[in-house]
């Protein structure tokens, strides 16, 4: 056998993996050292030490190609020794193999997850900004619709976006958010209500593609689902390229010179962007006689203009809007001011705002408009930039009996949506952090007021809650006021009334939200595990607070670490030889909490409410069948297994925005 040229075979192999040239210069992302890389084929003639280094440099970049250049100039490659241990080159060969095909093997079961179901494949393409170098690259978008109809429809993307770095490696994520979005526009909006994609199995491979950004292929990724559903072979020659709204509205992109020359080169005949985009486009492009530049001002346009409407939806009577003027006459002038009654989005998916709010001064046709108001506020963020504010509703004398004035007054009282218009300019003054603005029943702005005032909250209101949402929390009790809060994290927009968070935009959707109940529960479920109560609530209060951040992380509480202490693998202490000191929860302010448990691995805590390991790796065996279930993440998977073999409680913070219960196995509650 000769050993060197399976080395060799396998460090090409590796080489190939990660899309490496030799003109890189950077061998380590830091984890490792070249000599380390250097004692790794060192040891590998002698003993197994040298596989620990794989589990980590086999999915790093830099490392495997610190490995492969050491391999390259050490002597050792021309004088390989005859007395290598061939089991040890069996092991990495074998683990180098499982490297290579780790992805594939994961993606074995896409297309199996909807094995009993019928359905159709559809393609487009799109373009996006991947890859190590930024340029913009044609996406093929692979879509399966299953025919099967089902009470709530499901949509799964596979992909993966950066969403940063560490030590030089891009940290990549998937694309749930994008899932979350998409999932939300089938579920509200009537055009694609009636192709049934709001209940039916949607899966939409991306090959696996790593993004700088995804959603410019949002219609790229919906025109590839309504192929599927329609059993239509889309034009290999257009490239799609633009973001959606919920109400089916096309928003620009970025990059488009980039993107066109990218689609251009490879021969496309016909590019789709926004109307938005129009003024991005140069003459290069819009002049040439063999390249067509395509702008709509929604998705129905797109679709209309390539003959994939449904014909169900052409059927439907198109719906008469009235005049402002004629509205004006029908309604009371001092109850609705005409210039806010614009026609109501239909999807309503904020509807249990409006439930919670029965038998309330608020006006619901009032919120009717506001609420959509404030979704495109959201989209704003996206599109301006990350900015905060608040709105205050409510009877202004109660709401300026806790709000000092702030020197600032509106010289008439107009509406809100009226003044939308210069609300952008003016929400950089009016932070939500210093300033923010008062709006009565009517949807109309009064005042502007100071919000930074202390308020002396009372313990049992916002429990779960830190920093700026407790304080509102309290500030709706106090002022008896509905609030509006876009906090500073961006495309976000929380809602408190009566002292309680009571739903959230983020990523597109709505959900309600009960942190009551999650409280409630949880003291329950610590009382019956002799747990201690005030540490698992200042567990959860700072899951919840992660999951706000866009922060994910495990929170496991355990009974008896002696009997237990195999589940789970401290990384510190394998990787880095360092051994903690139990610390108790009421030694860390909840910053120091957070910052325990947001890398990677579970924050382990005893019973009585000491930490004993911020960095484990919990080892629980997940059957093939769990594996398969869709819209559950590993880390749920793992954390829930690992509740139910050691009979604990785990709070899991997703970074969508959700807290999630287990205990014994079972979800008791997400929020």
């Amino acid at each position: 056998m000769d050993k060197k040229r399976l080395i060799d075979k396998i460090v090409a192999t590796l080489r190939l993996s990660v899309e490496a040239d030799n003109s890189v210069n950077k061998y380590s992302c830091g984890e490792y050292s070249f000599d380390d890389f250097e004692s790794y084929w060192d040891k590998l003639l002698s003993d197994k030490n040298a596989h620990e280094m794989e589990y980590h440099c086999l999915i790093c970049p830099l490392c495997i190609l610190g490995l492969a250049k050491s391999w390259e100039i050490n002597e050792k490659a021309m004088n390989i020794s005859n007395n290598i241990n061939n089991e040890e080159l069996a092991i990495t060969a074998a683990n180098f193999i499982e490297n290579q095909n780790m992805q594939k093997m994961r993606h074995e079961y896409l297309w199996a997850a909807a094995e009993n179901h019928s359905g159709g494949q559809g393609e487009a393409l799109g373009v996006a900004v991947a890859g190590e170098g930024g340029q913009a690259a044609l996406i093929e978008c692979n879509a399966w619709v299953g025919n099967k109809e089902l009470n709530i429809g499901k949509l799964e993307l596979w992909g993966m976006q950066v969403e940063g770095t560490a030590t030089g490696v891009p940290i990549t994520q998937p694309l749930k958010y994008l899932e979350d979005k998409l999932e939300g526009i089938f579920r509200v909006n009537s055009l694609f209500q009636a192709f049934n994609l709001d209940r039916r199995y949607i899966n939409v491979d991306l090959k696996e593609r790593v993004l700088k950004e995804a959603n410019s292929l949002s219609l790229a990724i919906i025109m590839s689902i309504v192929n599927a559903a329609c059993q239509r072979t889309d034009d290999s020659n257009v490239v799609y390229s633009a973001d959606i709204r919920q109400d089916g509205k096309l928003e620009k992109v970025g990059m488009v010179s980039e993107k066109l020359r990218a689609a251009r080169n490879c021969r496309i005949k016909q590019f789709v962007l926004s109307k938005e985009n129009e003024i991005d486009c140069s003459s290069e492009f819009l002049s040439d006689p063999n390249f067509q530049v395509l702008f709509f001002d929604s998705v129905e346009e797109v679709l209309q203009y390539f003959g994939v409407y449904p014909a169900s939806f052409l059927a439907e009577p198109k719906v008469q809007i009235e005049s402002q003027e004629l509205k004006a006459e029908r309604h009371d002038k001092n109850e609705f001011h005409p210039l806010i009654l614009t026609p109501a989005d239909e999807s309503k998916e904020w509807r249990f705002i409006l439930k919670r709010l029965e038998g309330q001064d608020i006006k619901k046709k009032i919120l009717e408009q506001l609420l959509p108001f404030f979704e495109d506020l959201c989209q704003a963020m996206y599109k301006e930039g990350t900015f905060s504010t608040v709105f205050f509703m409510g009877l202004p004398e109660k709401i300026h009996c806790i709000l000092p004035y702030s020197g600032f007054e509106f010289v008439r009282r107009q509406p809100l949506l009226e003044f939308s218009g210069n609300l952008l300019e003016l929400i950089s003054l009016i932070n939500g952090r210093d300033l923010g603005f008062v709006i009565d029943y009517s949807g109309l702005l009064v005042s502007i007021r100071k919000v930074n005032s202390e308020i002396l909250g009372r313990h049992d209101i916002g429990t779960l809650l830190m920093g700026a949402n407790r304080q509102y929390a309290c500030m709706s009790l106090f002022s008896q006021s509905l609030i509006f809060f876009f906090p500073p994290t961006g495309r976000q927009l929380h809602i408190f009334f009566d002292g309680n968070l009571i739903g959230k935009y983020m990523n597109g959707r709505w959900r309600e939200t009960d942190y009551v109940l999650m409280d409630r529960l949880l003291e329950q479920v610590s009382e019956k595990n002799h747990l201690s109560w005030p540490e698992v609530r200042k567990a959860a209060r700072a899951a919840v607070s992660m999951a706000e951040r866009g922060q994910g992380g495990i929170f496991a509480f355990v009974k008896d670490t002696k009997e237990i202490s195999g589940k789970w693998e401290d990384r510190l202490e394998t990787c880095w030889g360092l051994k903690m000191k139990p610390i108790h929860l009421s030694d860390l302010n909840e910053k120091d909490l957070i910052n325990q448990a947001k890398d990677e691995g579970a924050v382990i805590i005893d019973r009585h409410g000491k930490i004993i390991s911020c960095r484990a790796y919990i080892a629980t065996d997940i059957s093939e069948s769990e594996k398969r279930i869709p819209g559950t993440s590993y880390r749920h998977k793992h954390a829930r297994h690992f509740s139910e073999i050691v009979g604990v409680v785990t709070l899991v913070a997703s970074r969508y925005g959700k807290v999630t219960v287990y205990e014994r196995g079972k979800e008791l509650i997400s929020v």
